[in-house]
């Protein structure tokens, strides 16, 4: 039974969250279908924080909290689980803010982020991802804007699976990405919107592929 109580569960939450433009509580699955991550937003002193909270589902179908992060809330679509729970990736929207020594240059910010129970294990940086130079970013004011780094197009969203799971790969593509991970390794793929498809080792968070789209 834990498996229909999951299903109505997420599908719940997440029909709550897609009807609000507003910050809420969601349901991140695991693509294994056996765990799940509590998305929770919080405020404190008017700022936007975040809790999540990784649940694994038992056999008789109750959930037991296996570990949790703190720290900026991420809105649906930005955190992606591992089959068994251990592993989460976070997109971390990246912005200029020339008034934030922190955010005045993009090269030094935080694109990708992996954490394993919890901890962060592995970060990717902006610069390793996308061209700098050739991103647009709308502007909001004369000191802030904002950069899109990702494509979000249904074929090639954002995604963890086994090499098996992604049909853009040819087989030259597979053959390189098989010497850098074993047979049923798990990976998180990407599209950018300079057109290249990234791929990650989930369990360290390594770059191992990077395919050019035509």
């Amino acid at each position: 039974m834990r498996f229909p109580i999951l299903v109505m569960f997420i599908a719940f939450v997440c029909n709550a969250a897609a009807s609000s433009q507003s910050p809420t509580s969601y349901v991140v699955p695991g693509w294994g279908s056996e765990c799940f991550l509590l998305m929770r937003p919080s405020f404190t002193d008017k700022k936007l924080s975040g809790t999540g909270i990784c649940y694994q589902i038992k056999e008789d179908g109750k959930f037991e909290s296996d570990w949790k992060i703190d720290g900026e809330y991420s809105f649906p679509g930005h955190l992606f689980l591992c089959e068994n729970g251990s592993i989460l990736v976070r997109i971390v929207e990246i912005s200029q803010d020339k008034s934030d020594p922190k955010k005045a240059d993009l090269a030094q910010q935080t694109n990708l982020e992996f954490y394993r129970d919890g901890k962060l294990i592995s970060t990717i940086s902006a610069r390793e991802i996308v061209d700098l130079s050739k991103l647009e970013a709308p502007v909001f004011s004369a000191a802030l804007s904002t950069h899109k780094v990702f494509d979000y197009d249904e074929a090639t969203a954002p995604r963890i699976g086994t090499l098996s799971h992604f049909d853009y790969f040819d087989e030259d593509d597979q053959t390189e990405i098989n010497k850098k991970a074993a047979h049923g390794t798990e990976l998180f793929c990407v599209k950018t919107v300079q057109s290249e498809i990234l791929v990650f080792k989930v369990a360290d968070g390594s770059m191992i592929y990077r395919k050019k789209l035509k």
